[in-house]
């Protein structure tokens, strides 16, 4: 049997399966970390725009501060044009008006005489006959009228001698209000003929007497009630005016506020010891316009300084106030920490592009600063942006 012969072999897996997969792989993976450096490429570049579009510095200084004291007189004016030592102000006006109940603590005796009609009659005589103002009257019970006129009895032969005498009791009291049928003597005719031959046969109530202890409203405590209302309504229009335009204006003082009664009334509660009592006020008050007394502090400050507007302490003693002139004098009162003012735009433009002991050695020859530091943002080379917008300066107190 004969022998087959290879005396020439291919290159090592070219011509075989096995060969043809390593050399796909290999180009496969060649082109994969082609892409990969390319995107890591990409993203270098992009990463650095992002970061120098977005670097920013930021510089925190704390101004050196003073403290200053100050009282000065001013006028303010709620009307024209202000000058010299004056500032703007505004009259102000809220009418108000409410009701309460109050108490009534007091009380009086009250008294009434009943009153009312005796049927008088005589038995004596043909002639009338007339008898004076306050001839008395005893009743059976032994309560004591008067009659409140003159009266003539007449005959017996004209309407029985009778007649209807008006009488008012001599004391107050409930026991006077006496029946119908009650009968009654004339004591003034006790001792003579006609004692008993005149008397008074019935009664007729016309008003009824009493003595009771009843509420009583007096001066007093009119003068109290009318005290607490305008006191609740003045407080009550202070605080509307304070809630609308307490932001712009200064309105803290008692003196700055009016208030007028314009309408009183009250009722009473028959028999009841309490009354209504109705008040309508006028609440009125002069305030000072915070932005002109800005503007003055400003003028009586330092040239180049400033002040922290939110720790000041500034409070007013207003003296006068003229509402028909519009006009009042006021002591202003300022305390506050000032300092040297900052002009953020040339401080900017001379740092611009400094490393940063270069710059801090610039804002110190420039500003009065206790404490001073400088960073990046978002972080990074120690070097102040090149662009001022992208330069931020705080104050830090």
């Amino acid at each position: 049997m004969r022998k087959k012969v290879i005396d020439i072999y291919p290159p090592s897996g070219e011509g075989t399966v096995t060969g043809n997969v390593h050399a796909k792989e290999k180009r496969e993976r060649g082109g994969k970390g082609k892409w990969i450096l390319g995107l890591l490429f990409l993203l270098v570049i992009v990463g650095g725009y992002l970061y120098y579009s977005s670097y920013g510095t930021v510089v925190v200084a704390s101004p050196s501060t003073v403290t200053i004291e100050e009282a000065r007189e001013l006028l303010v004016r709620g009307s024209g044009s202000v000058g010299t030592g004056e500032v703007r102000g505004i009259l102000l006006s809220e009418t108000l008006e409410g009701s309460r109940e109050f108490p009534i603590e007091e009380t009086r005796t009250m008294e009434e005489r009943a009153e009312g009609e005796i049927k008088v009659c005589q038995d004596y005589s043909d002639s009338p006959r007339k008898y004076v103002e306050r001839t008395r009257f005893i009743s059976d019970e032994g309560k004591l009228f008067e009659a409140t006129e003159s009266f003539v009895l007449p005959g017996v032969h004209e309407n029985d001698g009778c007649a209807w005498v008006d009488a008012i009791a001599a004391e107050t009291g409930e026991d006077y209000n006496l029946s119908e049928n009650s009968s009654f003597a004339l004591p003034g005719l006790e001792g003579t003929g006609l004692y008993g031959r005149v008397k008074g046969k019935s009664f007729n109530l016309k008003k009824e007497g009493f003595s009771k202890e009843v509420p009583y409203l007096d001066e007093r405590t009119m003068e109290n009630a009318e005290k607490e209302m305008l006191n609740e309504l003045s407080s009550r229009g202070r605080e509307r005016i304070d809630e609308e335009y307490g932001e712009n204006y200064y309105l803290g003082m008692d003196a700055q506020y009016t208030a007028e009664v314009i309408e009183r009334d009250f009722e009473e509660k028959e028999d009841e010891d309490t009354f209504d009592f109705k008040l309508r006020i006028r609440v009125r008050a002069m305030g000072i316009e915070k932005d002109s007394v800005y503007d003055f502090i400003y003028e009586i400050l330092p040239e180049d300084h400033t002040w922290r507007k939110e720790d000041d302490k500034i409070s007013f003693n207003l003296k006068r106030i003229n509402f028909e002139d519009k006009e009042g004098d006021a002591t202003m009162n300022f305390y506050g920490e000032i300092y040297k003012d900052i002009d953020r735009e040339r401080v900017k433009r001379e740092i611009i592009g400094l490393d940063f002991k270069e710059a801090e050695k610039v804002l110190r020859e420039e500003l009065e600063v206790d404490d001073l530091s400088i960073r990046t943002f978002p972080f990074g080379l120690s070097r102040v942006a090149n662009n001022p917008d992208r330069i931020r300066i705080e104050l830090d107190f």
